[in-house]
Protein backbone atom coordinates (compact mmCIF):
# COMPACT_ATOMS: atom_id res chain seq x y z
CA UNK A 1 0.00 0.00 0.00
CA UNK A 2 2.92 2.33 0.82
CA UNK A 3 4.52 1.55 -2.54
CA UNK A 4 1.23 2.30 -4.32
CA UNK A 5 0.92 5.62 -2.50
CA UNK A 6 4.50 6.50 -3.53
CA UNK A 7 3.85 5.70 -7.19
CA UNK A 8 0.60 7.65 -7.32
CA UNK A 9 2.22 10.63 -5.60
CA UNK A 10 5.11 10.63 -8.12
CA UNK A 11 2.61 10.44 -10.98
CA UNK A 12 0.62 13.28 -9.45
CA UNK A 13 3.74 15.47 -9.16
CA UNK A 14 4.72 14.74 -12.78
CA UNK A 15 1.28 15.64 -14.12
CA UNK A 16 1.13 18.77 -11.97
CA UNK A 17 4.30 19.84 -13.73
CA UNK A 18 2.49 19.59 -17.05
CA UNK A 19 -0.14 22.07 -15.90
CA UNK A 20 2.24 24.57 -14.32
CA UNK A 21 2.52 28.09 -15.70
CA UNK A 22 5.54 27.33 -17.89
CA UNK A 23 3.83 24.39 -19.60
CA UNK A 24 0.94 26.19 -21.31
CA UNK A 25 3.17 26.51 -24.35
CA UNK A 26 3.80 22.77 -24.14
CA UNK A 27 0.08 22.05 -24.40
CA UNK A 28 -0.23 24.58 -27.23
CA UNK A 29 2.46 22.84 -29.30
CA UNK A 30 1.26 19.33 -28.37
CA UNK A 31 -2.22 20.23 -29.65
CA UNK A 32 -0.75 22.04 -32.67
CA UNK A 33 1.42 19.15 -33.87
CA UNK A 34 -1.23 16.51 -33.11
CA UNK A 35 -3.77 18.37 -35.26
CA UNK A 36 -1.17 19.14 -37.93
CA UNK A 37 -1.30 15.51 -39.07
CA UNK A 38 -4.56 14.65 -40.88
CA UNK A 39 -6.63 11.88 -39.25
CA UNK A 40 -4.16 11.57 -36.35
CA UNK A 41 -5.83 10.69 -33.00
CA UNK A 42 -6.19 13.60 -30.55
CA UNK A 43 -3.94 12.09 -27.86
CA UNK A 44 -3.24 15.52 -26.37
CA UNK A 45 -6.77 15.48 -24.92
CA UNK A 46 -5.83 12.61 -22.60
CA UNK A 47 -2.95 14.59 -21.09
CA UNK A 48 -5.13 17.69 -20.94
CA UNK A 49 -7.78 15.78 -18.99
CA UNK A 50 -5.21 14.48 -16.49
CA UNK A 51 -3.55 17.89 -16.05
CA UNK A 52 -6.87 19.65 -15.41
CA UNK A 53 -7.85 16.96 -12.91
CA UNK A 54 -4.84 17.52 -10.63
CA UNK A 55 -4.83 21.33 -10.54
CA UNK A 56 -6.89 23.28 -8.02
CA UNK A 57 -6.47 26.66 -9.73
CA UNK A 58 -9.37 27.77 -11.94
CA UNK A 59 -7.07 30.04 -13.96
CA UNK A 60 -4.77 27.10 -14.71
CA UNK A 61 -7.78 25.25 -16.10
CA UNK A 62 -8.83 28.26 -18.20
CA UNK A 63 -5.32 28.78 -19.59
CA UNK A 64 -4.91 25.06 -20.29
CA UNK A 65 -8.21 25.12 -22.17
CA UNK A 66 -7.28 28.16 -24.25
CA UNK A 67 -3.69 27.12 -25.01
CA UNK A 68 -4.68 23.62 -26.15
CA UNK A 69 -7.76 24.84 -28.03
CA UNK A 70 -5.93 27.61 -29.89
CA UNK A 71 -3.01 25.28 -30.66
CA UNK A 72 -5.40 22.69 -32.09
CA UNK A 73 -7.16 25.35 -34.18
CA UNK A 74 -3.87 26.59 -35.60
CA UNK A 75 -2.80 23.01 -36.37
CA UNK A 76 -5.97 22.34 -38.37
CA UNK A 77 -5.48 25.67 -40.13
CA UNK A 78 -2.15 24.41 -41.48
CA UNK A 79 -3.97 21.39 -42.93
CA UNK A 80 -6.46 23.81 -44.49
CA UNK A 81 -3.68 25.95 -46.01
CA UNK A 82 -1.95 22.88 -47.45
CA UNK A 83 -5.26 21.81 -49.02
CA UNK A 84 -5.74 25.32 -50.42
CA UNK A 85 -2.29 25.23 -52.03
CA UNK A 86 -3.05 21.79 -53.47
CA UNK A 87 -6.32 23.11 -54.93
CA UNK A 88 -4.61 26.10 -56.55
CA UNK A 89 -1.95 23.93 -58.19
CA UNK A 90 -3.88 20.85 -59.28
CA UNK A 91 -7.55 21.85 -59.54
CA UNK A 92 -9.04 23.37 -62.66
CA UNK A 93 -9.73 27.07 -62.18
CA UNK A 94 -13.34 26.85 -63.39
CA UNK A 95 -14.20 23.98 -61.05
CA UNK A 96 -12.57 25.73 -58.10
CA UNK A 97 -14.52 28.93 -58.84
CA UNK A 98 -17.81 27.04 -59.01
CA UNK A 99 -17.13 25.38 -55.67
CA UNK A 100 -16.16 28.72 -54.14
CA UNK A 101 -19.43 30.33 -55.26
CA UNK A 102 -21.41 27.49 -53.69
CA UNK A 103 -19.50 27.93 -50.43
CA UNK A 104 -20.04 31.70 -50.42
CA UNK A 105 -23.79 31.23 -50.78
CA UNK A 106 -23.85 28.98 -47.72
CA UNK A 107 -21.20 30.75 -45.63
CA UNK A 108 -23.19 30.66 -42.36
CA UNK A 109 -24.01 26.95 -42.57
CA UNK A 110 -20.41 26.09 -43.53
CA UNK A 111 -19.12 28.02 -40.51
CA UNK A 112 -21.53 26.08 -38.29
CA UNK A 113 -20.31 22.85 -39.88
CA UNK A 114 -16.67 23.75 -39.16
CA UNK A 115 -17.44 24.55 -35.51
CA UNK A 116 -19.46 21.37 -34.96
CA UNK A 117 -16.84 19.10 -36.51
CA UNK A 118 -14.10 20.79 -34.44
CA UNK A 119 -16.03 20.53 -31.15
CA UNK A 120 -17.21 16.92 -31.52
CA UNK A 121 -15.68 13.48 -32.12
CA UNK A 122 -16.51 13.72 -35.83
CA UNK A 123 -13.59 13.14 -38.27
CA UNK A 124 -13.07 16.82 -39.07
CA UNK A 125 -10.38 16.40 -41.74
CA UNK A 126 -13.04 14.85 -43.98
CA UNK A 127 -14.64 18.33 -44.14
CA UNK A 128 -11.63 20.63 -43.73
CA UNK A 129 -9.50 19.26 -46.57
CA UNK A 130 -12.24 19.69 -49.23
CA UNK A 131 -13.00 23.18 -47.89
CA UNK A 132 -9.35 24.15 -48.30
CA UNK A 133 -9.18 22.61 -51.75
CA UNK A 134 -12.28 24.56 -52.80
CA UNK A 135 -10.78 27.86 -51.58
CA UNK A 136 -13.10 28.60 -48.64
CA UNK A 137 -12.26 31.89 -46.90
CA UNK A 138 -9.36 31.28 -44.51
CA UNK A 139 -10.31 33.86 -41.86
CA UNK A 140 -13.79 32.34 -41.54
CA UNK A 141 -12.34 28.85 -41.27
CA UNK A 142 -9.75 29.93 -38.67
CA UNK A 143 -12.47 31.54 -36.55
CA UNK A 144 -14.74 28.49 -36.75
CA UNK A 145 -12.12 25.81 -36.16
CA UNK A 146 -10.52 27.67 -33.24
CA UNK A 147 -13.91 28.26 -31.61
CA UNK A 148 -14.76 24.59 -32.02
CA UNK A 149 -11.45 23.36 -30.60
CA UNK A 150 -11.70 25.69 -27.59
CA UNK A 151 -15.20 24.34 -26.96
CA UNK A 152 -13.82 20.78 -27.19
CA UNK A 153 -10.92 21.42 -24.81
CA UNK A 154 -13.30 23.28 -22.49
CA UNK A 155 -15.57 20.25 -22.35
CA UNK A 156 -12.59 17.98 -21.59
CA UNK A 157 -11.13 20.18 -18.84
CA UNK A 158 -14.57 20.92 -17.39
CA UNK A 159 -15.56 17.27 -17.11
CA UNK A 160 -12.16 16.19 -15.83
CA UNK A 161 -11.82 18.88 -13.17
CA UNK A 162 -15.43 18.37 -12.05
CA UNK A 163 -14.91 14.62 -11.74
CA UNK A 164 -11.74 15.20 -9.71
CA UNK A 165 -13.55 17.65 -7.41
CA UNK A 166 -16.40 15.17 -6.92
CA UNK A 167 -13.94 12.41 -6.07
CA UNK A 168 -12.20 14.61 -3.49
CA UNK A 169 -15.55 15.64 -2.00
CA UNK A 170 -16.75 12.06 -1.66
CA UNK A 171 -13.39 10.93 -0.27
CA UNK A 172 -13.27 13.72 2.34
CA UNK A 173 -16.49 12.44 3.89
CA UNK A 174 -15.06 8.91 4.15
CA UNK A 175 -11.34 9.32 4.79
CA UNK A 176 -8.95 12.01 6.07
CA UNK A 177 -6.03 10.92 3.88
CA UNK A 178 -7.16 12.93 0.84
CA UNK A 179 -5.59 11.97 -2.49
CA UNK A 180 -3.24 9.52 -0.70
CA UNK A 181 -6.20 7.38 0.29
CA UNK A 182 -7.06 4.21 -1.70
CA UNK A 183 -10.65 5.37 -1.32
CA UNK A 184 -9.85 8.48 -3.38
CA UNK A 185 -8.39 6.45 -6.22
CA UNK A 186 -11.27 3.98 -6.07
CA UNK A 187 -13.84 6.78 -6.28
CA UNK A 188 -11.85 8.55 -9.01
CA UNK A 189 -11.59 5.36 -11.08
CA UNK A 190 -15.33 4.72 -10.75
CA UNK A 191 -16.21 8.26 -11.83
CA UNK A 192 -13.91 8.19 -14.84
CA UNK A 193 -15.16 4.74 -15.83
CA UNK A 194 -18.74 6.04 -15.80
CA UNK A 195 -17.70 9.09 -17.84
CA UNK A 196 -15.87 6.87 -20.33
CA UNK A 197 -19.00 4.78 -20.87
CA UNK A 198 -21.05 7.97 -21.31
CA UNK A 199 -18.58 9.36 -23.87
CA UNK A 200 -18.58 6.08 -25.78
CA UNK A 201 -22.37 6.28 -26.01
CA UNK A 202 -22.19 9.89 -27.22
CA UNK A 203 -19.44 9.20 -29.78
CA UNK A 204 -20.68 5.94 -31.27
CA UNK A 205 -24.45 5.98 -30.84
CA UNK A 206 -25.45 9.59 -31.48
CA UNK A 207 -26.23 10.24 -35.14
CA UNK A 208 -23.83 13.16 -35.61
CA UNK A 209 -24.70 13.51 -39.30
CA UNK A 210 -28.30 14.25 -38.33
CA UNK A 211 -27.19 16.73 -35.65
CA UNK A 212 -24.81 18.55 -38.00
CA UNK A 213 -27.40 18.71 -40.75
CA UNK A 214 -29.96 20.24 -38.35
CA UNK A 215 -27.47 22.93 -37.25
CA UNK A 216 -26.45 23.76 -40.83
CA UNK A 217 -30.02 23.95 -42.14
CA UNK A 218 -32.05 25.26 -39.18
CA UNK A 219 -29.61 26.67 -36.62
CA UNK A 220 -28.08 25.80 -33.25
CA UNK A 221 -31.39 25.60 -31.37
CA UNK A 222 -32.76 22.87 -33.65
CA UNK A 223 -29.38 21.15 -33.58
CA UNK A 224 -29.48 21.05 -29.77
CA UNK A 225 -33.00 19.60 -29.86
CA UNK A 226 -31.93 16.89 -32.30
CA UNK A 227 -28.87 16.11 -30.16
CA UNK A 228 -31.06 15.76 -27.05
CA UNK A 229 -33.36 13.35 -28.93
CA UNK A 230 -30.39 11.39 -30.24
CA UNK A 231 -28.82 11.20 -26.79
CA UNK A 232 -32.10 9.99 -25.27
CA UNK A 233 -32.40 7.35 -27.97
CA UNK A 234 -28.79 6.25 -27.47
CA UNK A 235 -29.24 5.94 -23.68
CA UNK A 236 -32.24 3.69 -24.27
CA UNK A 237 -30.13 1.47 -26.51
CA UNK A 238 -32.22 1.96 -29.62
CA UNK A 239 -30.73 1.59 -33.08
CA UNK A 240 -30.26 4.59 -35.34
CA UNK A 241 -33.30 5.13 -37.58
CA UNK A 242 -32.66 3.83 -41.08
CA UNK A 243 -33.09 6.32 -43.97
CA UNK A 244 -36.25 5.84 -45.98
CA UNK A 245 -35.94 4.71 -49.59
Amino acid sequence: MVALAGITESLKEFIEGLSSSYSYGGFFFAAFFTNLIPFFPAIYLAFLAIASAVTNNIWDIVLLTLSAGIGAGFGKSMVFIASDVFGRKFMKKEKRENMRKILQNSKTSILALVIVFAATPLPDDVVYIPLGTAGFKFSTFLLGVTMGKVILTGIVTGISSSASWLAKYVTSSISTEGSHSPVFWGVTTSIYAALTVLLIIIVYYVDWVRVTKAIAEKGWKDGAIIFAKEFKRAMKGREKPQPKD
